[in-house]
């Protein structure tokens, strides 16, 4: 399941949604793409905070180096420790989480053992909003 966004901001936009694509022609019963948020409209409601509730959860939580569940950083949903991952795997004889809508400096990070893999296709995403931001062109 892969969530929006895949290539509004990133410099490697044709790439990520051709390799997309891809995956979705070899394994499709296995290979979800949600659409991202494209018009203006759309996008000055998804910057709202969400509200709570398992929606939420399943959009807006990240994980943690430390077992178990604490408040979010991001100051919606929460966090969840790799136990929280490994019961989540098991409950639902999956090998793998991948997930999105969180930003990485290196475009991906690996964490709970290689359980949980968080993907950022958009590499100069804080660029483009610094700049957008920005009095100083």
């Amino acid at each position: 399941l892969f969530n929006g966004d895949f290539v509004d901001r990133g410099s490697f936009s044709v790439e990520v949604i051709l390799t997309l694509f891809g995956f979705k022609l070899l394994y499709p019963d296995h290979f979800y793409l949600l659409r991202g948020d494209s018009s203006r409209s759309e996008r000055m409601v998804t910057s709202a905070l969400p509200s709570p509730g398992p929606m939420c959860d399943l959009l807006w939580s990240d994980p943690q180096p430390q077992n178990g569940r604490s408040i979010s950083k991001r100051g919606v949903s929460c966090q969840f420790g790799p136990d929280v991952t490994q019961r989540f795997l098991e409950q639902n004889k999956l090998d793998y989480i991948v997930r999105s809508h969180e930003v990485k400096a290196e475009g991906y990070e690996v964490t709970h053992s290689g359980k949980c893999i968080t993907v950022f296709s958009a590499p100069n995403y804080w660029y483009v909003v610094m700049l957008a931001h920005s009095d100083v062109v």
